[in-house]
């Protein structure tokens, strides 16, 4: 390490000690540049776990759950404790001065999870004039030393978790490890905070709770029907929206339209089953609702740069997608 941590890390559970790797190899931090942190939780299934922590000083949490769940408690200085369920697919805003608290993993499944911590005072140079966009409570942050508590959730779209998993999956060269993360971690915070904007933004349609509910049962039955998705009219019928409130839904949800989100999903679960190199591109593409493969191998090298071809040799050949490359190391 380059600097003194923010996090202040310890394994609670002593009962699970024996079955988990050492703990720098599931929780890992790294100072990119002052003011601005990234910390890795990557825990493998087994044995149910708890960490705890304290942090000093206060930071903008971006956080970004890509596989498994965790419980995270946690106490302010001057209120009461308190506790949130995450699990895959969620990501978060939080800002909690004062904090210290405890995250219980179930350690049922792997867990995934990104964190970028970034002091108040960068993220408002960073921002320079674009927090006109934002929230009021997230802009409240910014207005005295320290601001109040804030918290945000929802769900990732397809660009924020493909960009979260190029964390975990993408190496590159080992002397810019430090500059590739800390790309990585600048681009989920425009990403993040771009969703903010477009869910703050005012809209002609409102949706109320049980609309919102609807698009959130949508949406599941899209992703469950790659292969097959429902015409749109049919989606929207079949989950008590018309055409309009279905859109603006993704939109509001999900940052994109009901199609462009479909196209994404497709691209980024290819991409998993690739990565797993346990199908052919052939069965990749149809898996996830490609009839033609030439048309999702254009879609693909489109969208990712690489055919998807070539994405299988190399991991069956375990050579890197581009030379010279290694693991990043995310501390030192």
């Amino acid at each position: 390490m380059t600097a003194t941590s923010i996090y202040a890390v310890e394994l609670l559970d002593a009962a699970a000690a024996a079955d988990l790797p050492d703990l720098g190899r599931i929780w890992r931090q790294a100072v990119l540049r002052p003011g601005l942190w990234i910390s890795v939780l990557d825990c493998p299934a087994g044995q149910p776990f708890e960490l705890g922590y304290r942090k000093q000083p206060a930071m903008v949490d971006f956080g970004f759950i890509l596989s498994g769940r965790l419980n995270h408690r946690w106490g302010l200085r001057d209120g009461p404790p308190s506790d949130l369920d995450g699990a895959a697919g969620l990501a978060g805003i939080g800002y909690l001065p004062g904090r210290r608290g405890v995250v219980a993993v179930s350690g049922g499944r792997p867990l995934q999870a990104v964190h970028i911590h970034v002091a108040p005072g960068l993220l408002r140079h960073l921002l320079d004039n674009d927090l006109t966009g934002l929230p009021a409570g997230f802009r409240s942050i910014f207005g005295r030393d320290p601001g109040p508590a804030y918290l945000c959730r929802q769900e990732m779209d397809p660009d924020l978790q493909c960009a979260v998993r190029d964390i975990f999956s993408l190496h590159p060269p080992a002397p810019l490890d430090r500059l590739y993360l800390e790309g990585k971690a600048l681009e989920l915070i425009a990403l993040r905070l771009n969703r903010l904007m477009a869910a703050g933004r005012p809209s002609p349609l409102r949706l109320d709770h049980t609309e919102i509910a609807r698009v959130h049962e949508a949406h599941d039955h899209l992703v469950r029907n790659l292969a097959d998705p429902p015409p749109l009219k049919a989606l929207g019928r079949q989950h008590g929206l018309n055409l309009n409130k279905l859109q603006h839904g993704f939109h509001r949800l999900y940052g994109q339209s009901v199609y462009g989100y479909l196209r994404e999903y497709r691209l980024q679960r290819a991409r998993q089953l690739l990565e797993a190199a346990e199908m052919n591109v052939s069965q990749v593409a149809w898996s996830v609702g490609y009839v033609n493969v030439s048309h999702f191998t254009r879609a693909y090298k489109r969208r990712f740069g690489l055919l998807p071809k070539h994405v299988l040799q190399s991991l069956r050949n375990r050579e890197p997608l581009f030379p010279n490359q290694s693991n990043p190391p995310i501390s030192d």
